[in-house]
């Protein structure tokens, strides 16, 4: 071995605005920033997704085999199909393909089934492990929860 993994990095226009995608949907912290460089890792002292500048970044064209995709993700999922509106919700577009994305910046990521080979995906958000109550306007918290976690128990809460 020569050496060992630091970050992935990533070019984009806007550092902390995609640090904070990737943070969202990874449940990874932002453990270090400046002006042009941002990083999302499991703590401070461990390798992750690193973000920085690139004023002039062009985006990759899904699908298009003229334009490199330049790096994409596969992202392990519990439920695909329910992960999709929630992507979306963090600023993610649609592209072509089932469980295909696109970042903030234009980088395509895909949505994957879990292996059975990987530990399950905690699928409670902060808020609900903490027993907080999710405050939602016109108080419908079932609906709101049950489609953003369908296979969780929202009963009694």
């Amino acid at each position: 071995m020569i050496g060992r993994l630091h970050h992935v990095i990533m070019d984009c226009p806007d550092p902390m605005a995609l640090a904070t995608f990737y943070s969202e949907l990874l449940g990874l912290p932002v453990t270090y920033q400046s002006d042009d460089f941002v990083v999302v890792a499991a703590n401070d002292t461990s390798s992750g997704l690193a973000f920085q500048l690139a004023p002039d970044h062009q985006p990759p064209t899904w699908p298009d085999p003229a334009s490199s995709q330049q790096v994409h993700f596969d992202v392990m999922v519990e439920d695909v199909a329910a992960s999709g509106p929630r992507v979306l919700a963090l600023g993610a577009r649609s592209l072509a393909g089932d469980g295909v994305y696109a970042d903030p910046a234009g980088h395509p990521f895909c949505l994957i089934r879990r292996p059975s080979w990987a530990a399950p995906i905690p699928g409670l958000p902060a808020w609900r492990a903490a027993g907080k109550q999710l405050q939602v306007p016109g108080g419908n918290v079932t609906a709101v929860t049950s489609a953003y976690f369908p296979h969780a128990d929202w009963r009694g809460t």
